[in-house]
């Protein structure tokens, strides 16, 4: 259960962040901070489904 926490820490997390610095670029501000409040959310969300299921 370990590998998959660690397969979403090493992929997911630079993916999210890579998306995250190509929306940055054509979106206003507003809505960019928006969307980064949202990914970053989601982000943790799955980080913490997968901690909890790592622990079972």
């Amino acid at each position: 259960m370990n590998s998959i926490f660690t397969f979403y820490t090493v992929i997911c997390i630079p993916y999210f962040s890579f998306k995250g610095k190509d929306f940055r670029f054509s979106l206003s501000r507003k809505r960019d901070q928006k969307l980064t409040l949202w990914s970053n959310k989601l982000k943790w969300d799955v980080i913490e489904h997968f901690a909890k299921a790592s622990m079972l």
